[in-house]
């Protein structure tokens, strides 16, 4: 009974943890993102990333919100990916709209 205890206590905690960094967030200003094939090319770049929950992405503010999976990838490789895509697209972090 202790050792069945112990496996399940344990399996919570590893739960727990998982589940309190998962999903995580970051909002990034794209500069260069001006119209919806921009938004689009944006948005498909990111999902390639492993770990990628959500993309929602706006020309209209120039913004992108991610969500993804922190165990899996970073906001450095996130911001990175959107900077590699080519053309003027530059992307860096900022504060999540409340």
């Amino acid at each position: 009974m202790k050792a069945l205890c112990a496996v399940l206590c344990s399996l919570a905690l590893t739960t727990a943890a998982h589940a309190a960094s998962y999903p995580q967030k970051v909002c990034l200003k794209v500069e260069g993102m001006t119209c919806q094939t921009c938004s689009m090319t944006v948005k498909a770049a990111v999902k390639q990333l492993d770990g990628i929950e959500k993309v929602v992405v706006s020309p209209k503010t120039a913004q992108a919100t991610v969500l993804f999976d922190g165990n899996k990838v970073t906001p450095q490789t996130i911001t990175q990916k959107v900077n590699s895509i080519g053309g003027s697209y530059k992307a860096t972090a900022m504060q999540c709209p409340a």
